[in-house]
This record gives structure tokens, sequence and C-alpha cells, in this order.
């Protein structure tokens, strides 16, 4: 996770699941990951006032040019 996000997730009330190199196997399909981020949020709400914040939005720039990373935003029923 990059440098400063956790007191932006702290901040906004962002719960971090899983962080970094989390080992995982594929069961069906071809996924290939280095590594992985699951965030838990309380509804879409909240993400995006994460998302938008400035602090968020301040260190975008740096995710963007570090990562090859994809965003997939899920919603369970409950």
């Amino acid at each position: 996770m990059l440098m400063g996000v956790r007191h932006i997730l702290k901040k906004y009330g962002v719960k971090p699941l899983i962080a970094g190199r989390a080992e995982y196997e594929m069961i069906e399909g071809n996924w290939q990951s280095q590594g992985m981020v699951i965030l838990e949020f309380e509804d879409r709400e909240h993400f995006e006032r994460w998302y938008n914040s400035p602090e968020y939005q301040g260190i975008l720039p740096l995710h963007l040019q570090a990562t090859s990373g994809r965003l997939l935003l899920i919603k369970l029923d409950n």
C-alpha cells in the first residue's frame, strides 16, 4: 500500500481487508497479480467520499504511475 495511505483510510473510515502480497490460488479462469488490496466501505457514499477526497486525489497520480492495477467496486447484497 502506498506510503501515507493508511491515515487517509482511517480518516474516512475505510477498513483494509487485504493489503499487499496476499496469497491466492486461481481455481477457474486466468488472473495474474503481484498483490492486491481489498477495502471495505460502509456504502457507496463512503467510497465516493474517500475516492474524491483531496487527500486521495493528491496521491492518485503516484498510484497510477507506480502500478498497472485495476479498481473494481463490488456491491454485496445483504
